[in-house]
């Protein structure tokens, strides 16, 4: 679980290749727990690995979630309207609540 408000840092690996990627050509679909979803072309932040035909790559990014639930995140390749998924995380992000101690005395 994730805490409201703390950036976190996924990474996902990708496996060796006989196809080189540019980093710009990932891309990652965000759904909310309110039902909405954006898709982000280019993906370039953070870190970007790319795979060769002998060894595998990695592809990070952070992220600061500002709604509590679960999320889905989805690398893939392609256009908003027509991806192919590479890899999916389910995240889910806690809103932390205040408790009081109740002392009682007998």
């Amino acid at each position: 679980m994730i805490i409201l408000n703390t950036a976190v840092t996924i990474t996902w690996n990708l496996p060796p290749t006989e196809s080189v990627y540019a980093a710009g050509v990932w891309d990652l679909l965000t759904n909310t727990p309110d039902g909405l979803s954006s898709y982000a072309d280019n993906l370039t932040e953070d870190n970007y690995v790319a795979p060769t035909e002998i060894t595998a790559g990695s592809i990070t990014v952070t992220f600061t979630f500002t709604q509590g639930g679960l999320h889905k995140l989805t690398l893939s390749t392609g256009t908003a309207d027509a991806y192919t998924r590479i890899s999916e995380n389910l995240i889910n992000v806690i809103v932390p609540t205040t408790t009081q101690s109740i002392s009682a005395r007998y």
